[in-house]
């Protein structure tokens, strides 16, 4: 008779590879991939941090709506905000930025010279002051949306990275399909969408079944809608009072 019948350790070790000696059924164990406890995949992504470039920027956009779980399961964790935040806001004030030149060449077009000068000084500051208050919508958005995930998270036991780990979730989602939230009807798609994708990112940077990430990502969204509309109340408390 074979020793290593008789050994403990060997017989455990083929008890955890068959599964239950008690169901015939039950899949073996080794076999049953988690997404929680799969492999650790070296994170090096995504391309735009490799190559600040037009190219890496698409193949990044294409990573994230495509290939979600594995551009999240291999994006860096650390590194900075600055980049990821460029990508967050690069298309969004491009696509901005062009619609704004075709009103203004609208209006060259269509207006008499009179009413030209009166357009003037809003033509000239019109797209300055849109641009930079979308910048600091878009910017306050992110930052505090990753504020409020990485609280969830903390709150539930389930925070593995920290704070710029979230951000850096965020970015990536936010810039390859936020601007899709500025096209009337496909907006709603677009934030269905988005919360999909964003739940993706947590559960592969943060080690969590997609299900209990997609828990966290719809509880964090109507965090940061509550605390939206009471900061836009407050705004309004002030300007009456004043």
């Amino acid at each position: 008779m074979d020793s290593n019948q008789n050994n403990p350790t060997f017989s455990g070790e083929l008890a955890n590879l068959v599964g239950d000696s008690d169901n015939p059924y039950a899949a073996p164990q080794s076999i049953v991939p988690h997404e929680a406890d799969s492999p650790e995949l070296e994170r090096t992504g995504p391309p735009w941090e490799e190559e600040t470039s037009l190219g890496s920027f698409f193949r990044t956009v294409q990573m994230v709506l495509v290939e979600p779980s594995y551009m999240f399961a291999t994006m860096r964790l650390t590194g900075g905000l600055g980049k990821p935040f460029a990508f967050a806001i690069a298309l969004s004030l491009l696509l901005v930025a062009l619609l704004i030149a075709l009103v203004i060449a609208f209006l060259l077009f269509t207006s008499s010279r009179e009413g030209l000068e009166r357009l003037e000084v809003g033509l000239t500051l019109g797209p300055i002051v849109t641009l930079s208050l979308l910048f600091i919508l878009i910017g306050v958005a992110l930052l505090t949306g990753a504020l409020v995930v990485n609280l969830v998270l903390k709150l539930f036991g389930k925070r593995r990275h920290g704070y710029e780990a979230n951000f850096r979730i965020l970015c990536y989602v936010f810039g390859s399909m936020g601007y899709m939230l500025l096209i009337p009807f496909v907006n709603c798609v677009a934030l269905v969408w988005g919360i999909y994708l964003a739940s993706i990112g947590i559960s592969r940077v943060q080690r969590i079944t997609t299900g209990y990430a997609l828990i966290i990502a719809l509880l964090s969204l109507a965090i940061s809608i509550a605390l939206f509309v009471l900061g836009l109340l407050a705004m309004v408390v002030v300007v009456d009072f004043c």
